[in-house]
């Protein structure tokens, strides 16, 4: 006899037996029982090289080997890192999209005092770093710039609001 012809019967057992905890635990909502359920899955088990496979009828059993398991777990694991980096990046953006919304308009040109040394009353810069005229190209361009931080920066004073 096989290993697996040897070892099937007894886990299959265990199985059934998981599998009835698990429903009423899940009937009576008893979380401790569904975390040590999904302990004997995911470590105790798997560490023995068998894994389970919940399914909404029953579980499925298989002999994979402990190896494989354990490569899985670090691919899932590697997954579940890159997915928690993905989101903090995601986060950081909208912390800095958020950050330059809150800037007024009429202020968002004047800390950039390394390029424009002068400017008008509605905060666009007149005079370079060098104190040299922009030219009418240039401001044109920083008014569309303020423009958009306008509407950017209302959206944000809005959802601040409500």
């Amino acid at each position: 006899e096989s290993l697996e012809e040897v070892v099937m019967p007894y886990l299959n057992v265990l199985v059934d037996f998981r599998e009835r905890v698990r429903k009423i635990a899940l009937e009576e909502n008893v979380t401790p029982v569904l975390k040590e359920c999904d302990v004997l899955r995911d470590e105790t088990l798997a560490d023995l090289g068998v894994r389970l496979d919940d399914k909404e009828e029953h579980t499925r059993v298989k002999l994979v080997g402990r190896e494989a398991i354990m490569k899985e777990k670090e691919m899932l694991t590697e997954k579940m890192r890159q997915k928690e980096e993905q989101k903090r990046k995601s986060e950081e953006a909208k912390r800095q999209r958020d950050a330059q919304a809150a800037v007024p308009p009429n202020q968002m040109f004047l800390s950039q005092t390394d390029k424009y040394s002068k400017f008008n009353e509605e905060g666009l810069p007149t005079h370079d770093a060098a104190g040299e005229p922009i030219s009418d190209k240039q401001q044109k361009k920083l008014r569309k710039l303020q423009q958009a931080q306008e509407k950017k920066h209302f959206a944000y004073i809005k959802n601040k609001t409500d």
